[in-house]
């Protein structure tokens, strides 16, 4: 019989939970004995669930003995294999602790030795380093025993050399010396030094004092006779020489002392107040220093060094003093007229492009000359003497580079420029004459992309060569007041074009005196078409065209207007660049395209405004017929089928997209007015304007289109634009064709937003009377005294009173009605 199972299995007491699964995962094993929850009662009776299975008990038996036999075995060599490990590990650490001392020792003893090897290289490198500071302290005492020397003897030969005149052997020495004097400037405390710095200032006054006298007396001789045998004082070359060794301050002396003898005599020749000095003999001043250029180029200009730039500051000197006496005569006010100072500046521009052609083959040698080398130099080393000398050295070395980057141009004709008013106001009267000439003939160039006012490029043409014309004389103060006077000139055709607009769609006794023949033609066709009403499409054309024509000039003014501004600041001097501006100009042309716009827009509407007419006085609240289309549909397509193409071909596609778009926007706002306004539609008349709007639908999709089958499909905003707003007037319609007893349900559904003031409207439009509105209003949601006060605003806007008409009205039917009225007589 089975043994009774257990309630729970027993655990073994040895092993916890965590350790015997750890044991699990790193011995797997499927036998049962080997499960942690391991039951023998469980087990027996698996083994022997009946008496029948009792017959093998006794072969279980052994089995089990066998299996524990051997497993005693494996424990117990185990057991021995494990001791032996135990001691062999013992021995082995014992040997590592032998080891590891060793090492220890061993280590110790490098350190000790690396430290006595640091001590020993850091005594060596002690004294290498003492022996390298000897060896550069017995060089540099050489060097400057050495130098001291040649500094001594340099001297004593300068002495001599100056003595004998020797100009040429003494720049030498110069040049030697200061190269010395260089070195020891560390030294100037030294007394053998300064003694030397001392003797050689003293030759150098005296030298410098012995050169100059040489050049004065070279110039003395040169207005005698000539200085080609001039050896007095060693030679012209060799002086100049010992002037460039002397330094750039002595070079800046020299050269502006002989600049000013050779520029002695201008002021005597030319005095303040005399005949010669007038504007009128300006170029007698010019040939005068043509002369002295000459001889200078003649006498002196092999013999005097490039670098100099000798003949240079010549022409500045002259420009200078030039500009001095000139200033005195111009501000004089001697001279009326521009024609005598436009005069003196055109001879000054030329003189000075002749200077400037002179010297730019020297200066171009110059600039590929390799610039020169400068010793660096430590100003707390140097004696109050050289001190001085070195900062005026490094004062004259600036100003030659800074006359080295001086332009002769402009060095003279600038002092024209604050007094170029009259030449301003010249050309602005030229400019202004064009404008009334141009603009009275008011001729149409169509050589251009798209037809403009052909006074228009006679303005700017005008413009190109005035800007020509200038800047050939100046790029200064005057081209910028000139361009101004461009930018007020450009600013009255603008303010002409917006008079042109205004004539427009005036009446003929309203028109402007100051249009030209072709707006005036126009006139006289409106005139006569004021005389028959079905000519309105060819006064809507005439209208469109002229609006069309100062749409295309203010455009294409506006776009060369900023151009001419580009060109200005290309040829301005950059003090003026920042400061030009025509932006005014554009923006004045840019309101007169908007203005365009809206004239164009204008014709259009005033071709439909007949059509538009007929709609608005048919009688829609007692219509009982319904037509495939009423008549002022038909209308108003053939209207806009007319001016449509006409506008299309005179405008770029960005305007006529513009156009087009404003249009729609403007006729279904009159459109929308149109059904608002009417007393009463009925059922039938809602239908028929239902039919109209969809007719008319096609003619407005189809307006970006018109006259150029060949183009882009209507913009998909445009398209979207039409449905939108034909969907608002589909809207009302269908709500006045709604049953009054439906219209609060239907207003809701189809004008969600629709305010009370929306439903009162609709309300009016079907006749509905006060009271009804009143309570339909009610009925939607409106209190009684706000129903009652908006039913009432209705009724009376419904019926207004004749004196309501306004003048605008009363002056359309004036200009436009004649043929109504006459049909009204007729009837």
């Amino acid at each position: 019989m089975a043994a009774p199972a257990t309630d729970a299995p027993r655990k073994l007491p040895s092993m916890s939970d965590q350790q015997q699964q750890n044991l699990a995962e790193v011995l797997p094993s499927e036998d049962p004995l080997d499960a942690t929850d391991f039951d023998p009662v469980a087990y027996l009776n698996v083994l022997f669930p009946n008496e029948r299975s009792l017959p093998s008990l006794e072969p279980r038996i052994a089995d089990a003995a066998a299996q524990v036999t051997k497993l005693d075995l494996e424990i117990s060599k185990a057991v021995h294999m494990q001791a032996e490990a135990g001691a062999r590990a013992t021995k082995d650490i014992a040997s590592a602790r032998e080891a590891m001392a060793e090492l220890c020792t061993r280590v110790a003893s490098i350190k000790t030795k690396a430290s006595e090897s640091e001590n020993l290289v850091r005594e060596i490198c002690a004294d290498i380093k003492d022996l390298d500071r000897a060896k550069r302290n017995l060089q540099r005492t050489i060097t400057a025993l050495k130098r001291l020397h040649m500094l001594h003897a340099a001297s004593a030969q300068l002495k001599d050399a100056v003595s004998q005149k020797m100009y040429g052997e003494a720049a030498n020495l110069l040049d030697a010396i200061g190269h010395l004097e260089t070195y020891f400037a560390p030294f100037g405390n030294v007394p053998r030094v300064s003694a030397l710095s001392q003797d050689v200032e003293t030759v150098r006054a005296r030298l410098k004092q012995e050169v100059f006298g040489a050049f004065e007396k070279a110039s003395i001789l040169s207005e005698n006779s000539t200085i080609d045998g001039f050896d007095a004082y060693g030679g012209l070359r060799d002086c100049c020489l010992v002037v460039d060794a002397l330094g750039p301050a002595a070079r800046e002396r020299q050269v502006s002392a002989f600049v000013a003898r050779q520029l002695q005599p201008y002021r005597k020749l030319f005095p303040k107040g005399s005949e010669d000095s007038s504007l009128e003999n300006v170029d007698r001043r010019f040939a005068w220093i043509r002369r002295v250029l000459k001889k200078y180029r003649e006498t002196y200009a092999v013999k005097l060094p490039a670098k100099w730039r000798v003949e240079k500051r010549l022409v500045l000197a002259f420009a200078a003093r030039s500009r001095e006496m000139l200033l005195d005569v111009l501000s004089s006010g001697e001279n009326e007229g521009v024609a005598p100072v436009l005069t003196a500046l055109q001879k000054a521009l030329v003189f000075e492009k002749e200077a400037q052609q002179s010297v730019e083959d020297d200066e171009a040698a110059l600039r590929r000359e390799p610039p020169s080398e400068e010793s660096e130099i430590n100003e707390d080393h140097l004696s109050d003497a050289q001190l001085k000398r070195w900062q005026e050295d490094k004062r004259a070395k600036e100003e030659e580079d800074g006359l080295a980057r001086t332009k002769i141009l402009g060095a003279l004709s600038s002092v024209f420029d604050p007094f170029m008013d009259g030449y301003i106001a010249l050309e602005k009267q030229n400019l202004e004459d064009v404008l009334q000439r141009t603009v009275s003939e008011d001729a149409v160039d169509r050589d251009g992309a798209l037809p403009v006012l052909a006074s228009s490029v006679h303005v700017f043409a005008y413009i190109k060569t005035s800007v020509r014309r200038c800047t050939a004389l100046t790029t200064g103060q005057t081209f910028f007041k000139l361009h101004r006077a461009f930018g007020e000139c450009l600013k009255s055709y603008a303010t002409r074009l917006g008079s042109m607009l205004d004539d427009v769609d005036a009446p003929t006794q309203q028109k402007s005196s100051s249009r030209g023949a072709r707006v005036l033609l126009d006139a006289m066709k409106r005139h006569q078409t004021e005389q028959n009403e079905s000519d309105g499409e060819d006064l809507a054309i005439n209208d469109a065209e002229a609006a069309c024509y100062c749409l295309n000039t203010a455009e294409y003014c506006a776009e060369t207007a900023g151009q001419l501004a580009e060109i200005v600041r290309g040829k301005i001097d950059d003090q003026y660049r920042e400061r030009v501006d025509l932006t005014q100009v554009e923006d004045a042309f840019h309101d007169v395209v908007a203005r365009a716009v809206t004239k164009v827009v204008g014709a259009l509407e005033t071709a439909i405004a007949p059509a538009l007419r007929k709609a608005k006085s048919a009688k829609w609240g007692v219509l009982d017929t319904i037509d495939e289309e009423s008549v002022y549909v038909g209308d108003v397509v053939k209207a806009i089928k007319r001016v449509a193409p006409a506008v299309r071909a005179l405008l770029s596609p960005l305007y006529f997209r513009n156009f087009c778009d404003k249009f729609a926007s403007a006729f279904f706002a009159k459109y929308y007015d149109l059904i608002r306004t009417q007393k009463r539609i009925n059922e039938m008349g809602t239908h028929q304007l239902l039919l109209d709007l969809h007719s008319l639908k096609p003619a407005l999709l189809a307006l970006p289109t018109m006259g150029d089958e060949s183009s882009l499909p209507a913009p998909a905003a445009y398209n979207k634009f039409i449905l939108s707003e034909s969907s608002k007037v589909e809207t009302l319609l269908k709500l006045v064709g709604t049953p009054t007893d439906a219209l609060v349900e239907r207003f809701k559904i189809m004008w969600p937003d629709g305010s009370e003031k929306d439903l009162a409207r609709v309300c009016a439009v079907k006749g509905m009377k006060r009271a009804e509105i009143a309570f339909t209003l009610e009925t939607f949601g409106a209190d009684a005294a706000t129903a009652r006060t908006a039913a009432e605003e209705q009724v009376r806007s419904q019926s207004p009173p004749p004196a309501a008409a306004s003048s605008n009205d009363l002056s359309e039917r004036l200009r436009l009605g004649v043929s109504s009225l006459s049909t009204f007589g007729r009837s």
